[in-house]
């Protein structure tokens, strides 16, 4: 799952964008032709910025599985979400390791909490690792932690609204059966541990 030497930071082009997600599923044949998205799925005004957007949900949707699609075009709301957040740990390195190196740490340690400095600390980290990293600027980095930050409230992994306090978000039972069988999606899985 991880890259060579470079890491996409391209999740600043999309949040979580669940409903886009679903509504861009409609749009896109089993076999992944896509036909002409309106630009009514990705809600900007710009052919460039649509554009951007589509290509980020393109990415996202191409790692689901038919069972995940499936869920993303029939579930509720808050299946729609998981769905579309497991998009985001499938597609981009930056975000699944952070909730590898992070979050499922914070989760088995008392006192369940993540803070934008962890994320900070992560991505000092990070630049060991991919040192052309050092050369983004903070602005960029502020906001994928705030992306990051963003989808995981939106999927219910912090206790209150403005707490850095993490919480186990229901799972429901179709979301389950949607990713028991795929092994990328196991990362998930630390949602419901107990």
């Amino acid at each position: 799952m991880h890259s060579t030497n470079k890491i996409s930071l391209s999740l600043t082009g999309a949040g979580l964008e669940y409903q886009a997600l679903a509504d861009y599923h409609r749009f896109v044949t089993s076999e992944g032709k896509q036909y002409q998205v309106p630009m009514s799925v990705t809600q900007v005004a710009r052919q460039k910025s649509h554009k951007r957007k589509l290509t980020e949900l393109r990415k996202r949707w191409k790692t689901l599985t038919i069972e995940q699609r499936k869920l993303l075009a029939e579930g509720d709301t808050n299946e729609k979400k998981l769905i579309a957040f497991l998009a985001v740990l499938k597609t981009y390195e930056i975000a699944v390791r952070f909730v590898e190196e992070e979050v499922i740490h914070a989760f088995r340690n008392t006192p369940h909490k993540i803070t934008y400095h962890d994320f900070d600390r992560y991505i000092l980290r990070l630049e060991e690792e991919y040192p052309d990293l050092k050369n983004r600027s903070e602005a960029t980095f502020n906001k994928i932690r705030s992306r990051i930050f963003g989808m995981m409230r939106e999927v219910g992994m912090f206790e209150k609204k403005q707490s850095f306090k993490l919480h186990r978000p229901y799972l429901p039972v179709a979301f389950k059966h949607a990713v028991q069988a795929d092994e990328e999606a196991k990362l998930i899985w630390f949602l419901h541990e107990q």
